[in-house]
């Protein structure tokens, strides 16, 4: 008896000892989920609002930078701060979002341009994933996205085109592309692409 009233408080220890551990690694694989929509675009089409939606940190919009496709910096260099908003309360975020970044194009989301000359969608290659189109008489390659890797695992994400967004000028394009992790850690997030819609730029494979 004695020497199990000597063991059972180390064996309390280690038992709490693991099970903080296996909730510290739970923690840091946490799946994340972080998906973007494109709300519209300012006058010049040189910024555009985009709505975040993360699974860990909720709803906001923020602004972004169209040709970069990254979100806008203020004069410091530092990432202007997002604008958190609560589900019940989205259609007035969303007006007043529009309303203090000048946003006037809702913008169209559409894989076929608005000249009707060509349809986009993604092909997954081993590589990475193109984004193609056609005009129905032959194919082209608009761009290459390369798949997010871990740098831990090494472990390559698998990517799909999730939305294609115009701008009313039909020249501003912007590419949603999701990528997604799987394993110990997953992760879902998406990314945005720009492109400066020309067909004349188009590599078509004759």
């Amino acid at each position: 008896m004695d020497t199990m009233r000597v063991l059972l408080p180390k064996v309390l220890l280690v038992c709490a000892a693991v099970f903080l551990a296996f909730g510290a690694r739970a923690a840091i694989a946490q799946e994340v989920k972080i998906s973007f929509e494109i709300m519209g675009f300012n006058k010049d089409n040189t910024k555009m609002l985009v709505k975040i939606d993360d699974n860990n940190e909720g709803l906001a919009h923020a602004l972004f930078d169209v040709p970069t496709a990254k979100r806008s910096v203020d004069k410091k260099d530092r990432k202007l701060p997002k604008e958190p908003f609560e589900p019940k309360d989205r259609f007035d975020a969303l007006k007043k979002a529009r309303k203090k970044h000048k946003i006037v194009d809702e913008g169209v989301v559409d894989n076929t341009a608005p000249d009707g000359k060509i349809t986009i969608f993604g092909v997954t290659k081993k590589e990475n994933l193109v984004i193609a189109c056609t005009d129905l008489k032959r194919l082209g390659k608009v761009m290459d996205v390369a798949y997010r890797v871990d740098q831990e695992t090494q472990a390559t994400a698998k990517a799909q085109l999730k939305q294609v967004v115009w701008a009313k000028d039909g020249r501003t394009v912007i590419f949603v592309v999701t990528q997604k992790m799987t394993g110990a850690f997953t992760s879902e997030r998406d990314e945005l692409w720009f492109y400066e819609y020309d067909p004349t730029k188009i590599l078509w494979v004759e």
